[in-house]
């Protein structure tokens, strides 16, 4: 239990002293980065609407019928 906390402030040691890299990002990062973005936001809402389900029909709301 005490590796963490020494991994963590090593981490933080070694990432306080970097230089910097001079780095950019192009034109198409952002591309990629919203495109992530709609998906996460596509995906979440699928498994909502799959666990709204499941809730509903436990609390016997479903409005599907398997009563013959």
């Amino acid at each position: 239990m005490m590796r963490y906390p020494v991994t963590f402030l090593a981490a933080a040691w070694y990432f306080s002293f970097s230089q910097s890299a001079f780095a950019y990002l192009d034109p198409g990062t952002g591309s990629i980065l919203l495109q992530g973005l709609i998906g996460g936001i596509a995906s979440g809402m699928f498994i909502a609407r799959v666990y709204w389900a499941k809730v509903r029909e436990f609390f016997g709301n479903s409005t599907t019928s398997n009563d013959k």
